[in-house]
């Protein structure tokens, strides 16, 4: 019968799935996210504790150098091409922590 597919047309073309208080929650759980991530990205602008043996490995990819480490590569070879990706070359040291990053762009 047309009379009752018209209703059902008209009920599906409503947006009964939208709820605007939980989509404005879920906007400021984003943004509030967003803001405490990058908030402070750049700092502390000295090598830390890890990225003394990742970012050193993360080199040795960037410059095809053989090295041994007992681990799988599977993150160091990711942080390498996101090296790439961003430009930098291999040529920082990582010896220690502590040790500053001079010219190297790390932010």
């Amino acid at each position: 019968n047309t009379t009752n597919l018209l209703h059902l047309l008209r009920m599906k073309s409503k947006c009964d799935w939208f709820n605007p208080p939980l989509a404005l929650q879920m906007l400021v759980v984003f943004l509030g996210s967003l803001v405490t991530r990058f908030m402070k990205l750049c700092d502390p602008d000295v090598v830390c504790w890890d990225e003394t043996h990742f970012g050193k490995f993360a080199s040795f990819y960037l410059k095809s150098e053989n090295y041994f480490d007992v681990h799988p590569p599977l993150g160091k070879m990711m942080l390498a091409s996101f090296g790439e990706m961003s430009g930098y070359n291999g040529s920082f040291s990582f010896e220690e922590p502590g040790q500053e990053y001079g010219e190297t762009n790390y932010c």
